[in-house]
């Protein structure tokens, strides 16, 4: 599964941090109610782990996430303080999003430490295993209740988050070019950044050859 995140996360953050808690709330549970007609598929295998809490802790924006699934319906709010669960889990808000989203390789982000996961180790793995490949666009499904707003907050969204892109890309250029220069033209970064995707590559793989060793040596 490939790592990507075409989301605009960078606009959905800013709304985190800056909408007031009610708003946000409600927006939450417009969601939730349309995600029986959006996804009624990945609900009922989702229906498998009831009942289930998971508590999504953001490490970029302020509030934290609360995923309930009950036998006959699942929802996503806020989480109130205090608030515990049967599976937390704590990143980045891109790294949750595209953990949601089935774009996100668990296993890499794990090993990488971009993803940290404590509670019910049974499902937490039987969590990924339903999301793993899954289709989802949670942008999408926050726009679709949005209702006649959605549009025009698409084109805002996506202006605002290209904008973020090229600044970050020619930061990005402007940082290798400075370590290029003080290493006598060598990209130091780039062979890190190399080094650092092998050898998580080989832990995910590891990982994986793990997990069907141990599927395959279960009681039929």
């Amino acid at each position: 599964m490939a790592i990507g995140l075409p989301a605009p996360v960078f606009s959905l953050g800013l709304l985190l941090r800056t909408l007031p808690r009610p708003i946000l709330a409600l927006a939450l549970r417009r969601v939730s109610a349309g995600l029986e007609h959006r996804h009624a598929a990945l609900l009922r295998r989702l229906a498998r782990l009831a009942p289930a809490t998971f508590l999504f802790e953001p490490q970029d924006v302020p509030e934290r996430f609360l995923l309930a699934i009950r036998p006959r319906a699942v929802t996503l709010g806020l989480a109130a303080a205090g608030t515990t669960a049967d599976v937390t889990m704590r990143g980045r808000l891109a790294t949750l999003i595209g953990l949601l989203e089935g774009r996100t390789d668990s296993d890499t982000v794990y090993f990488t430490r971009e993803l940290s996961v404590t509670g019910d180790t049974e499902k937490a793995v039987g969590f990924r295993n339903i999301l793993d490949g899954e289709a989802i666009n949670l942008i999408d499904d926050a726009l679709a209740a949005l209702g006649p707003l959605a549009r025009p907050m698409e084109r805002i969204a996506g202006r605002l988050d290209a904008r973020v892109r090229r600044i970050a890309g020619r930061v990005g250029a402007l940082g290798r070019e400075a370590h290029r220069a003080a290493h006598g033209g060598r990209d130091v970064m780039e062979d890190h950044r190399a080094i650092t995707a092998g050898i998580t590559a080989l832990d995910a793989r590891l990982a994986k050859l793990e997990r069907r060793g141990r599927r395959a040596a279960e009681p039929a």
